[in-house]
């Protein structure tokens, strides 16, 4: 058995960017027994660095309600709601900007749209942090999740400047397509491309990694976003595939494939990829 994996795959600049953030400031508390770093939510979609990360000293709230007074707290590479910036604000605690620089670009770019008067247009996953994030930001928006509700969309008459972005990890297809049909309704629509290109970079990876293997098994959290999308375009191709968050997903069925290929979602760290293609090749020995 042979493993191959993609050109690009795992940790992403972003998502490295926050881990870094986090052991600088892990490092920086050493001898302050009393510190204390919290994100709000997980930092990243991948449950085994979370708890390496927890290990390290790191806690998760599920609110700023939650949040500990005098705590740091590390906003996370997708960005935060704006309501959350402004509680956080207004407590005793630190704020660490961990988020990813191209969602803050898209963010003030949505800032400064709402500013000049523009109704914002996002597409997306209405329910993914970055999405809520970035919308929070717009004096008026709307987000638009596929093509077909962008059909039965009508954007109101009297807004006389729209501009349509993309939240950074959904597929440019969808964007395009979603860009296409608003054009349809409003031909000064300003359109603007924010898919982010590392994202792009992955899926077009797997795609020419597809073609040279007879199996794939795609790593990442179950509620990532771009792994999920790797999965799909995995799928798409007819040959097997397997979502594997960790080691112990592995399947024993792919003893027997020849060339297996390994692609890895954007919050996927090395350590955790490693561990699974070890996982993979033990199962052409079992």
């Amino acid at each position: 058995m042979e493993v191959v994996r993609a050109e690009v795959l795992g940790f992403c600049g972003g998502v490295k960017r926050a881990i870094i953030l986090a052991e600088q400031e892990f490092r920086k508390n050493a001898n302050r027994p009393k510190a204390r770093l919290e994100t709000i939510g997980d930092l990243i979609h991948n449950k085994r660095e979370i708890a390496r990360l927890e290990g390290l000293g790191l806690h998760s709230v599920d609110r700023v309600g939650d949040v500990s007074e005098g705590s740091t707290v590390l906003i996370r590479a997708h960005g935060a709601e704006k309501s959350d910036y402004e509680a956080l604000r207004s407590r005793k605690v630190e704020i660490l900007e961990g988020i990813c620089p191209l969602v803050r670009d898209i963010r003030n770019k949505i800032i400064e749209y709402s500013e000049q008067g523009y109704f914002i247009l996002l597409t997306g996953d209405a329910e993914h942090s970055e999405v809520r994030g970035l919308i929070s930001f717009a004096g008026e928006g709307k987000v638009i999740e596929s093509p077909a509700e962008a059909h039965e969309y009508d954007i109101p008459e009297e807004k006389e400047k729209v501009v349509l972005l993309s939240q950074s990890t959904w597929k440019r297809e969808t964007f395009l397509q979603v860009a296409e049909i608003m054009r349809t309704k409003r031909a000064d629509i300003l359109v603007e491309d924010t898919v982010c290109q590392a994202t792009l970079d992955r899926q077009e990876a797997l795609r020419r990694l597809i073609e040279q293997v007879d199996a794939v098994v795609v790593i990442g959290g179950r509620h990532s976003a771009n792994t999920q999308e790797l999965f799909l375009i995995a799928r798409e191709s007819g040959l097997p595939v397997w979502y594997c968050a960790d080691e112990e997903d592995v399947p024993p069925a792919l003893g027997q494939y020849e060339r297996i290929g390994l692609s890895a979602g954007a919050s996927s760290p090395d350590w955790l990829i490693d561990k699974i293609e070890e996982k993979i090749l033990m199962q052409a020995d079992a």
